[in-house]
């Protein structure tokens, strides 16, 4: 399998515009390198030409990723102060070093299906809880349900589904514990449950779609610079 990652920091934004740290796949030998990518998508020429060196001498995968990194701050730095990269100051190396931050794992797509897997579990803890609080026919409020479900009440209010059923659970409650779920209720519920188990396949999708276009971009850009060596 062939992983790519996309680093967009926020130091990579501003008056220099961003830069992004590419993985590249070599084709034929397979061998991993990293690009450094400008706004319009195209390797910066210096920094490509330079990392390309760099897997030519077979430095490891791990070393040219944090040159990647150092000289993508580099060329946003100077981007952003109208600097030529061959005409720089002994005081320009210092301003950078003095404005850079440091460096963040490029995992931002674990992270985000992390996020997603967390809110999705999350609401099927509170869809739980609201069953057993309506079956046992405990009184219904948004403080009652955040405790039992152990969410915060403004994550509640910011559910328009969920807010909906507590509502309405709380104009009509219920007089003794052992009266059943009314039909109603229950295709509430069966609804709210279709609706998660819709997004997570969506999400599924969208991680194995994102998959496939970073894989087909790293061994794009190993093609193109192969050729661009030839």
């Amino acid at each position: 399998m062939v992983e790519v990652v996309i680093c967009r920091l926020p130091a990579c934004s501003g008056p220099g515009g961003s830069m992004f740290v590419q993985r590249v796949v070599m084709p034929g030998s397979r061998r991993e390198s990293w690009s450094v990518l400008g706004e319009d998508g195209d390797p910066v020429g210096p920094v490509e030409r330079y990392l390309a060196y760099l897997t030519d001498i077979e430095r490891s995968p791990n070393t040219i990723k944090a040159y990647a990194h150092d000289l993508k701050d580099w060329f946003v730095f100077l981007a952003g102060r109208g600097l030529d990269w061959r005409e720089v100051r002994l005081e320009d190396v210092g301003g950078v070093q003095a404005r850079r931050r440091p460096m963040r794992a490029d995992n931002s797509h674990h992270l985000t299906a992390a996020t997603l897997r967390r809110s999705a579990a999350t609401r099927k803890r509170a869809l739980a809880a609201l069953r057993r609080m309506d079956t046992a026919g405990t009184p219904i409020s948004f403080d009652a349900v955040a405790g039992e479900a152990r969410v915060s009440r403004s994550w509640l209010y910011n559910q328009p589904d969920l807010r909906a059923e507590i509502e309405r659970l709380r104009q009509h409650e219920r007089p003794t514990a052992c009266r059943a779920v009314p039909d109603r209720q229950r295709a509430t519920d069966t609804s709210l449950l279709r609706r998660l188990e819709l997004a997570t396949e969506r999400v599924r999708q969208l991680e194995a779609e994102n998959k496939q276009l970073r894989r087909a971009l790293a061994e794009a850009l190993g093609e193109r610079r192969t050729g661009g060596m030839r």
